[in-house]
Order: structure tokens, then sequence, then C-alpha cells
């Protein structure tokens, strides 16, 4: 069975020595043929030749707001077709082919911290999915738990007061 590799990384920061360094190897590892970066702080054109050394010549991207978020993705033209058929700041829709694969979607999320803002999200990521007739990965960071005791802090519990 064809595999199909995909690399969804919050890499929190993209335009640093460390970032590159890190992809690098981890590409070179594993060879994704798509890449997700959630988090970059960072435009997409001040990183676009290194990314195109390393065969990722196509891409689709929200830029970060000022420092605050971001959301890249990459491909290989020659080895995987993309089509963005929806972008915002918090989420990019994208349909998939390659030959011996049957036609996908593939959604990149990086949520907004805010509940406000990160609450159109799911309406959206709601009605996308009402929508919806062939297979749909979602991935990313959602930055919500789906109960408390995922929540991590070195803050005192007073949740009983």
């Amino acid at each position: 069975m064809e595999c199909f590799n995909i690399l969804v990384w919050n890499c929190r920061g993209a335009g640093n020595d460390n970032f590159k360094r890190n992809f690098r190897d981890i590409t070179n590892q594993h060879k994704p043929e798509v890449v997700a970066l959630l988090k970059t702080k960072v435009e997409l054109k001040s990183m676009g030749m290194f990314f195109k050394h390393l065969g990722f010549t196509a891409a689709t991207h929200v830029d970060p707001n000022g420092r605050a978020g971001g959301l890249w993705i990459l491909w290989d033209p020659l080895k995987v077709s993309l089509n963005t058929t929806h972008k915002t700041s918090q989420v990019i829709h994208t349909t998939v082919c390659k030959d011996n694969f049957d036609e996908w979607i593939f959604s990149a999320v990086y949520a907004s911290p805010n509940p406000r803002v990160r609450e159109i999200l799911w309406e959206e990521l709601g009605h996308q999915a009402a929508n919806t007739q062939i297979p749909w990965l979602l991935a990313g960071d959602f930055n919500d738990t789906t109960s408390f005791e995922e929540s991590k802090s070195s803050a005192p519990d007073t949740s009983s007061s």
C-alpha cells in the first residue's frame, strides 16, 4: 500500500536557524509530500528560497498579524497537487490530488487563542463538515481542550471556590 506523508508542525516561529536545521532533518528523514506549518510568526516570503531548495516549490499561506499566528501549507507540485479552496487567519482548506489516490480535503488549522474568535472557526468547520462529501483530514492546533484534565497549570486549582 502506498503511503502519503504529511507533516503538521506548530513550529512557534519559522525564521530562525534552529527551525531551519530541525525542518531539514525532519523532511530528510520522513520525506513529507505536504507540510503545514502553524504559528510561523514570520512572512512566507522571508523563507521562500529555503523551502525551494528542499523541493517545496508551491505554497498557500496566511501570513502572521505582526508576530502572531501565521499558517503555511507547502508541497512539491511534481508529487502532489493542492488547490486552495478557502483560507482565513485560522484555517486553510485545500483539495488534494495525487496519482493512485482519491481526491480528498486537507485543512490546516491554527485556531485563535481568543475564544470569541475561535468560535467563528468552529462555526466554519461545522459548515464545511455539513457540505463535504469526500474524505477530509483536519489537523493543527485548535487552542482548545476537550476537558479540564487536559489543561496544565502551575497555578493553584481554584475551581472549587
